[in-house]
This record gives C-alpha cells, structure tokens and sequence, in this order.
C-alpha cells in the first residue's frame, strides 16, 4: 500500500504548457533566438531550465543563467499565473489527504513558485512538504528533490512509497531512490517516454490515477 505519495506539478497537477511556452520564447528572443516550435518548447516542460538552455540551444553556464534571468522576468509577473489544474486534481488531493495519505510535492520549478501556484489553488494545506529546485540552481536534478523529501520523514519505509510525474526524469528520479513511480500519460512525456523509463504504472486519467491510489 502506498501510503507516502511524490507529485510532480507541471503536467502531473497543473496544464502549465501556456505559461512556460511563452515565457520560454521570451526568455529566448530576449538572448536573440525567435523560436516558434511550440512543440519542441513542450517537449522542455519537465527538466530543469539550465538543462534546457544548455543541452538544447548549446548556452554556456553563464548564457544559461542570463536566460533563467530573463524567463523569471516574465514568470514571476504574468507566466505563474498561466496555468490550470487538471480536470479532478483538487479532488484527488482532498481525498488522499482525508484518507490519511501523506502528500509531498516534488518539482524541479523553484519552491517558491511551486508554492505560490498551490496555495492560488487552496491545495498547500494539503501537502506536507513542498519541494523543488533553489534559486540559485542547487537541487534541479529530480532525483535530489525527492531525496529532499523523503529527508523530511523520518523512519521512511520504502516499499510504501510512490512518485508520480509525467516525464522520464520523474521516473529515474525515483529509481534512484529506491521507489515505484508511476508515469502520468496525460502530461509532456506521454507513454512511450514512461515507458521507455520503465515506469512501474501507466495512468491515463486522473480519475484512473485516483482509483490506483486510493485502492493500492
């Protein structure tokens, strides 16, 4: 049984694709790149921005930082508020809560945004830990966020642990740290990416993944 339950935000809780896009595109024509491939940005939805800017468009360390620079500029003010839960999340929550599941965020987007999307939400109550990325660009690796959270419960018993995540980095994360996951393929990644991951389970629905839960 799944007792101790790690969500993902962007595309596991939350459709943030709007927000990030364009802030991704403004963040990019601001360091002279014009991109219009909204689906090659979609596909950036997930990994760390660094690791985005870096690997993707061949920025330096240094280029990297100026573009999270620029991307925090127009996310603090306008792209934060760019996103919708998915149909059925509030209940989902509610009801792991109400059923004594222990809830915990794990997201590679910063704390204090993750922080303020749930509360706009009335969902932090809700969590018992909220974790993600520093600002200043300490614990982006997945695997190091839900290591940080399972840091915060003490006497942790493994097998009733589950990470939850849209993307082939939650997955691996979790591997890494010796728990199930479960791959969403209603966000980014889709269910070839979990797949190929070796998710433990694939859910397609939020109400599918609710049953899972409650039932497991």
């Amino acid at each position: 049984m799944y007792n101790i339950i790690l969500f993902d935000l962007d595309g596991t809780l939350i459709d943030s694709e709007l927000g990030i896009v364009r802030c991704l595109q403004y963040s990019l024509k601001k360091m002279g790149i014009v991109e219009s491939d909204t689906e090659k940005l979609r596909r950036c939805i997930g990994p760390s921005l660094l690791e985005t800017y870096c690997n993707l468009y061949g920025m330096n360390m240094e280029d990297g930082w100026k573009a999270i620079h620029f991307y925090r500029e127009r996310f603090d003010k306008i792209g934060i508020l760019e996103n919708t839960l998915y149909e059925g999340v509030d209940k989902l929550i509610k009801n792991l809560s109400q059923a004594g599941k222990i809830v915990l965020l794990a997201t590679a987007k910063p704390t204090v945004q993750a922080k303020i999307i749930l509360e706009r939400y009335e969902l932090t109550k809700f969590f018992h830990t909220i974790s993600g990325s520093n600002l200043d660009g300490t614990r982006i690796n997945k695997a190091e966020v839900i290591a940080f959270d399972l840091q915060q419960l003490p006497h942790v018993n493994l097998k009733e642990v589950v990470m939850v995540g849209d993307r082939e980095h939650d997955i691996i994360g979790a591997k890494a740290n010796g728990i199930d996951s479960i791959g969403v393929t209603y966000g980014f990644g889709g269910e070839a990416e979990l797949k190929a991951a070796n998710a433990d389970y694939l859910i397609h629905s939020v109400k599918e993944l609710e049953k899972l839960l409650l039932l497991h």
